[in-house]
């Protein structure tokens, strides 16, 4: 066996376990928790409104088209001083 290769032996175990002992103290490690549960959150909570919108929005387009209609017959009421309206 080729000393330089027991050498890199050594060196590549080495890495690997600060590279495993790194992993797991990133697993451990919970300060970031809270920020993602926000996160989350805020998504379900956006999700949501979108889907209420999607499901409104015929019914208060249809509204506010039959609001627009109304005050189109109102102001044609108030300029002709009340003679064309019913």
């Amino acid at each position: 066996m080729d000393p330089n290769d027991a050498v890199q032996n050594k060196v590549t175990t080495a890495k690997r376990d600060k590279t495993v002992r790194s992993f797991s103290a990133f697993l451990k490690d919970d300060v970031g928790a809270v920020t993602v549960d926000w996160v989350v959150l805020t998504a379900a909570v956006v999700g949501l409104g979108l889907i209420v919108f999607t499901f409104m929005r015929p019914g208060v387009s249809s509204l506010a088209s039959e609001i627009g209609h109304m005050l189109q017959h109102v102001q044609g009421c108030m300029e002709s001083d009340g003679h064309s309206c019913p």
